[in-house]
């Protein structure tokens, strides 16, 4: 209700600026239309609510501001497509209903504009320019192509055929040039001529066009190719003097209903003012500016009075350039609201940009401005007669260099950079750097007036260098800066480069914004360190604390793209139609070798058919190698049952072997043992002839011994030497008393004692020693033996003696006198 109050009370600005800002805050979508920033809106909302708000809205201004979207309306119309061209056409007959005269008025005012962007003998100039630029490059391919057809040695190629094949070729590789030609015929001298300026042309050009078209279409000369292309170059040379020569124009002779407008309800398109200014009149005269797309600047005289000059620009969508000057406009507005920015007249220039179509529009005039370009070449001829371009100067100083280093190269990427460099300092030479400091002091008539234009141009140039840096813009020449010699500013046009986009360009834009060493002098003694540096930082500084509006702003850019980020599609045809040429070739080629390809024909049939029987034997020999493989197969498999049979087998073996060396060890072990028994035996047998030499010594000994002279012999042995014992103890035991008289005779008693003992002792121990013996010996003979031996009975003497060396005399004694008479 409050916008609709708003609306009703006249304040419609107040509502052009909600409908910006619904623009710019929109969500995020994905199109690749290039309407103009005021049909984003309903377009760009989800909400079906908010876009019939919108609608309402729009309609509301409309009704109380019509000229404000009436261009937007009627060019939206015929550039959108779905739903967008839908709302445009709803906005349209609203506005229709409120001033249908108004609607149709710049309908007609539009279409005669944009038929006026380029004249007939203008697009034949834009045509041709580049076709007779390429066109030495496909003359020499068709001449190599002519000449290597001609050479063939193929006997099936007849002359005709030769004639057929190289002019087949030729159409081919001229294919592009010819339709590109064949298009602007259509477009001029084919069509019925609605203006004088059409019909002189038809009637100038048409015939010279046809001839000249057919002669570069169906040459007559195959030999000499480059005839045919004569008549064309002619025609070029004869339009490019035309289009020189004429730098008015009548708009009576190219737009009669533009020149028949008198007192009408048009509004002037771009112009912002309290009071509404309407179309008076077109001035009778059109000025032809002499750049590549030929601008023309006309005049509309407004119903005010005043003359409202623009320029109309042709094969250029200006979509891009209006967003710009609405960024600059919103620029400016920041910078007045600063303190600092505001005190020393930071802004940039802007001026109206209106699109017509997505190719052509209009541009409002910037008065009393002139190009750094224009200042250059006045410079030039001041100086020079006969002056040189700076790019032909350019190019004569780079092709003497790579001369002079003997390089032949013509690509600019292979170009040394020390070569370049060098250039460049040496065409420093050829310019005074103070052509823009003098052409601000030339211009002021006081050097406070001097010294006001040098602020302005530097306050100007920080501005501007600080706000392209900012959106990316490139494409910065000579004739895209321009100079006000009122005031020193300067003044940008051309937007169509941004975003980074020059460098992808052919030669790539990397600086970040064009300070040459003309404007770096014209900023005054302190160059960069001066205004220069404290205007760019306090721009640069407001454009940050305003980022999230100018992000915002510049979103539009993202969602609704008007900046080629993709391959342009001119250049997708001119590569499609590249590929159809490289596919014409490739059929002619295949042509030429029509003998050769029919005689290998028939040879490729016979071959087939040896080949098919080959292919017979080989199925024939596969089923034998399958049979044979399967044999193998088989074999293998019984390979293979053998080899693990063997393995068993190996494994057995080594088991066995391992038993056998186990066997061999304990065998050899074994004949150790029985070869020390047998050595044990022989030893046994050698002790046992011993012991049997002793036993038949003792027999012998024991035969010759006297038994009763032995028991004897012991006995008074035995007696003896026990009564000596007894006398010398009881001789003891009665001279105990006198023992201090005797004591010598009883030692010496003593002494014979046992000396006799001794001997009795040794006698019996070498007799029983020999007893011994003798029962070792005996224990080895048989029993009956031992049962008939008379010498066993002595054997129990030994059991008197359990001491050895110790013989008692006592048992000894005792035995004896046990012992029968008969026994012994």
């Amino acid at each position: 209700m409050y916008i609709s109050d708003r609306i009703n009370d006249g304040d419609w600005k107040w509502c052009v600026f909600i409908f910006f800002f619904l623009m710019i805050r929109r969500p995020p979508r994905s199109t690749l239309s290039s309407s103009s920033a005021a049909s984003d809106v309903y377009k760009s909302q989800p909400d079906g609510f908010v876009r019939d708000q919108v609608m309402l809205r729009l309609q509301k201004v409309g009704t109380v501001a019509v000229h404000e979207l009436v261009y937007s309306a009627l060019v939206g119309v015929d550039t959108s497509t779905g739903s967008l061209a839908m709302a445009y056409s709803a906005i349209e007959n609203h506005i229709q209903q409120r001033s249908p005269e108004l609607v149709a008025q710049v309908r007609m005012m539009v279409s005669v504009l944009n038929a006026l962007t380029t004249t007939s003998i203008e697009q034949w100039f834009t045509a041709l320019q580049p076709i007779i630029t390429e066109l030495d490059q496909r003359l020499t391919k068709v001449e190599r192509e002519t000449s290597r057809v001609l050479s063939l040695s193929e006997p099936a190629i007849t002359e005709v055929e030769r004639t057929r094949l190289v002019l087949h070729k030729y159409a081919a590789i001229m294919k592009p040039v010819v339709l590109a030609l064949e298009k602007v015929q259509k477009a001029t001298v084919l069509q019925s001529a609605q203006t004088p300026h059409e019909r002189w042309f038809t009637q100038t050009f048409g015939d010279v066009i046809a001839d000249a078209l057919a002669e570069f279409s169906n040459p007559s000369d195959i030999h000499n190719l480059k005839l045919a292309s004569l008549p064309l170059r002619a025609l070029a040379k004869n339009i490019a003097k035309h289009t020189r020569a004429t730098m008015v124009l009548e708009l009576g002779d190219v737009s009669p209903a533009l020149a028949r407008i008198k007192s009408s309800v048009i509004t002037i398109p771009g112009l912002h003012s309290e009071n509404v200014v309407t179309v008076q009149s077109f001035s009778s005269v059109l000025t032809v500016l002499p750049t590549k797309t030929k601008p023309k600047k006309l005049i509309i005289v407004g119903s005010d009075g005043k003359e409202y000059p623009y320029l109309l620009k042709g094969n250029e969508d200006l979509h891009l350039d209006e967003r710009v000057m609405q960024f600059n406009r919103v620029a400016n507005n920041m910078l007045a609201a600063s303190a600092n920015t505001a005190s020393r007249g930071l802004s940039a220039r802007h001026y109206a940009v209106i699109p017509l179509s997505n190719h052509s529009g209009l541009i409002q005039w910037v008065h009393q401005v002139v190009g750094l370009h224009t200042v250059y070449k006045e410079w030039q001829n001041r100086n020079s007669p006969d002056p040189f371009r700076p790019v032909e100067m350019w190019l004569g100083k780079i092709k003497a260099a790579l001369h002079k280093e003997q390089k032949q190269t013509l690509l600019r990427e292979e170009w040394p950079q020390h070569l370049l460099r060098s250039v460049f300092c040496e065409m420093l030479g050829t310019t005074k750097p103070d052509l823009l400091s003098v052409e601000l002091w030339c211009g002021a008539s006081s050097m406070s007036e001097w010294w006001s234009k040098s602020c302005h141009f530097s306050r100007s140039v920080a501005t501007m260098s600080m706000i392209g840096y900012v959106i990316g813009l490139g494409d910065r020449h000579m004739d895209n800066i321009l100079l006000d010699t009122r005031t020193g500013e300067v003044v940008h046009i051309d937007y169509g480069i941004c975003f980074e986009k020059g460098k992808k360009l052919r030669v790539p834009e990397v600086v970040p914004f064009r300070l040459t060493r003309s404007m770096h002098h014209a900023l005054g003694s302190s160059g960069v360190e001066g205004m220069f540096r404290i205007g760019a930082e306090q721009v640069l500084q407001v454009l940050r604390q305003n980022k999230e509006t100018l992000v915002t702003l510049l979103e539009a850019f993202v969602y609704d793209p008007l900046v080629d980020w993709e391959a342009c599609p001119e250049d997708q045809r001119k590569q499609s139609m590249e590929l159809t040429i490289s596919l014409s070739l490739c059929a002619s080629r295949i042509d030429e070798m029509r003998g050769s390809l029919s005689s290998n024909h028939e040879a490729l049939h016979t071959a087939l058919l040896e080949f098919g029987d080959a292919v017979l034997s080989y199925l024939g020999h596969c089923q034998s190698m399958e049979l044979s493989q399967q044999r193998i197969d088989s074999e293998i498999q019984q390979q293979d049952r053998c080899s693990q049979e063997i393995e068993q087998l190996a494994t057995q073996y080594a088991a066995a072997e391992m038993a056998l060396a186990r066997r061999r060890s304990e065998h050899e072990a074994c004949f150790d043992r029985v070869g020390a028994v047998l050595k044990e035996m022989e030893d046994e047998r050698e002790r046992l002839a011993a012991l049997g030499a002793l036993h038949s010594q003792s027999i012998r000994d024991l035969e010759r011994l006297d038994a009763e002279r032995l028991r004897q012999a012991c006995t008074a042995d035995f007696a003896e030497h026990c009564s000596n014992l007894q006398a010398g103890i009881e001789s003891v035991r009665q001279s105990k008393g006198r023992q201090g008289r005797n004591q010598t005779t009883i030692s010496e008693k003593c002494h014979a004692i046992s000396e006799a003992a001794s001997q009795v002792g040794g006698d019996a121990a070498c007799c029983l020693a020999q007893l011994e013996q003798y029962r070792v010996a005996l224990s080895m003979l048989p029993e009956n033996y031992l049962e008939a031996d008379a010498t066993q009975r002595f054997l129990p003497l030994l059991d008197c003696t359990p001491n050895q060396g110790e013989v008692p005399c006592q048992p000894v004694f005792n035995f004896f006198e046990n012992m029968d008479q008969s026994e012994i």
